[in-house]
């Protein structure tokens, strides 16, 4: 309970000391607040200049540059363009053409070497350049440049957008044209060399003719046609002697006689019948006739009976033996004679398959020289494919470049198109309105406090009778209120109902009236030239103009 009462106490306290000491908390506020808003008039502004260019590659070269070598000269696009852009060789080239333009000259006019090398620097850590737009296809890039001299932004950024558009250009003419005409000299090397092989390759068939692969009598291909005649009897004949083994075995398990059985019905399965159907006359004379119980001795020794037939009947085979005799076993026989023919078979292939090795070896005898010529052969007509691929490959590429090169000179190419140039730039992005705004507050309401904090801190005079009896060491027997006169009543309430909202009012306009000039300094440059120059003419033009409220933000 004590610390919360202390906390209480403490808030009160604070409360009693702002109240008291408002005014000084006021004029602090003010003074601070109204001193850094005329302060930032003299801070320097900062102007951001941007441009915005697109690079549009076609349809039709992007499938020309899709496969072949012709994409060499598309290279540099993403990984190198801020380089290619903003590089150093680019500031460079910047910084030249605009010393040597009559338009931008004077932006260089006058200044050292230690000057252009701060220029440089500032040039290499203030350029951005992004990607709005990024695709095979379009790209929109957009370069943007921070810097207290509004017209050296804007001429730095479109410079740098256009020696940029005229360097691509030339660059992409200069490698297309040199890779024409690499490419149409390599079309006429591999042609010669083709007709050379091809004038060898011609001599080489008129002096081998018979052992080339094409010929129609070839030795190879007879050869093969050999071989390959070999390969089917061969196969023809494995199968031959397995039928002959399977022939031989099945013979062996087949019996060259085979008894012959006749069957008829069993004469007990007859009678067993018979008694059967005896026997269930009877069961039904003793269940209509004498009407007997189910119980009664004779009717159960019937249905036994019955039931030991019908098990009886069950067991007993349907068909029995009635003769059996001896035959010739006609199957034997015509295995026989499938083994005879099968035989036949083979001894013929055999002959057959002598016959091929023998010529095989004939041909191969011959053939000593085959393959010497045919590797000859062959090396030759490799050659040749070779140079034909090459040609095929060459011919592609010199049409794909010759058709970006067309494009490129219809500008159907890689488009270069400077969409949005760099305006003159009026309006600074720094200070920014709402942040100077923000700081003067801030500052304004902490210089308050600390005044408030002093002047609570050096004040030694008592304000009530329980200071001043601590203070003194006396005890307090009572204590008599503030006598107020009639003539101090009135100033009283004279400088509480009119001095105090007069100056409290004429604080507000002067802080509004600073803060309208601000805006009008930081988010509407041109207004404020106009009210520099001539601040009569200025306030007889807004007069006439309907009243706007001003933004609240900081930004349009």
């Amino acid at each position: 309970m004590n610390r919360e009462q202390d906390r209480t106490r403490t808030l009160f306290e604070t409360w009693d000391a702002v109240v008291r000491y408002r005014w000084r908390f006021i004029l602090a506020t003010f003074g601070v607040t109204a001193g850094v808003l005329v302060g930032s008039f003299l801070l320097p502004r900062k102007y951001k200049a941007e441009a915005v260019f697109e690079r549009r590659t076609d349809m039709v070269l992007t499938e020309i540059t899709d496969r072949g070598a012709s994409k060499s000269f598309l290279d540099s696009q993403r990984g190198s363009l801020v380089e290619e852009i903003a590089g150093q060789i680019a500031l460079d080239e910047m910084i030249d053409s605009l010393q040597v333009s009559n338009k931008n000259s004077h932006l260089f006019k006058g200044k050292s070497a230690l000057d252009l090398q701060n220029i440089r620097s500032e040039l290499v850590n203030r350029i951005t350049v992004r990607f709005d737009i990024g695709t095979k296809e379009f790209d929109r890039i957009r370069i943007s440049f921070i810097h207290h001299d509004q017209e050296l932004a804007r001429a730095v950024v479109n410079t740098l957008v256009e020696n940029y558009i005229i360097r691509t250009r030339n660059m992409i003419d200069g490698r297309l044209e040199h890779t024409a005409g690499f490419f149409h000299s390599e079309v006429e090397r591999n042609r010669k060399l083709i007709e050379q092989l091809e004038n060898r390759k011609l001599s080489f068939e008129i002096d081998h003719a018979e052992l080339l692969p094409n010929f129609p009598g070839s030795i190879q291909l007879r050869l093969n046609d050999s071989q390959h005649d070999l390969g089917e009897i061969q196969q023809q004949r494995a199968a031959v002697a397995m039928r002959i083994d399977t022939l031989r075995q099945t013979i062996e398990d087949t019996p060259e006689i085979t008894p012959q059985v006749i069957t008829s019905r069993n004469p007990r399965l007859d009678q067993l019948e018979a008694k059967l159907a005896e026997l269930q006359g009877q069961l039904k004379d003793f269940l209509d006739t004498y009407k007997m119980t189910d119980k009664h001795p004779d009717l159960v020794d019937l249905k036994n009976q019955i039931a030991g037939i019908e098990k009886e009947i069950g067991n007993t085979e349907e068909q029995v033996v009635s003769q059996k005799h001896l035959t010739v076993n006609l199957k034997r026989q015509e295995l026989d004679l499938q083994l005879s023919q099968a035989v036949s078979n083979l001894q013929a292939m055999d002959k057959q398959i002598e016959s091929l090795k023998e010529q095989i070896a004939r041909l191969n005898l011959h053939s000593s020289q085959l393959f010497p010529i045919r590797s000859e052969y062959r090396k030759l007509t490799r050659q040749i494919e070779k140079a034909q691929r090459q040609v095929a490959f060459w011919e592609e590429n010199l049409r794909r470049v010759k058709m970006a090169l067309t494009a490129e000179t219809g500008n159907r190419g890689v488009q270069l198109n400077f969409v949005k140039p760099c305006g003159v730039l009026h309006k600074p992005i720094s200070p920014d309105l709402i942040q100077v705004l923000m700081a003067a507050v801030v500052l304004g309401m902490a210089a308050g406090g600390v005044n408030v904090f002093i002047a609570y801190r050096t004040d030694d005079s008592c304000t009530s009778a329980e200071t001043v009896a601590d203070s003194c060491n006396l005890p307090l027997l009572g204590a008599v209120s503030e006598i107020i006169s009639r003539r101090q009543r009135v100033e009283r309430r004279v400088r509480n109902m009119i001095l105090y909202p007069l100056n409290t009012s004429a604080m507000a306009a002067v802080l509004i009236m600073v803060v309208g000039l601000l805006y009008l300094n930081l988010e509407k440059p041109m207004l404020w030239e106009q009210l520099k120059e001539n601040p009569t003419s200025f306030l007889r033009h807004s007069d006439r103009q309907p009243a706007t409220t001003p933004p609240t933000t900081g930004k349009e």
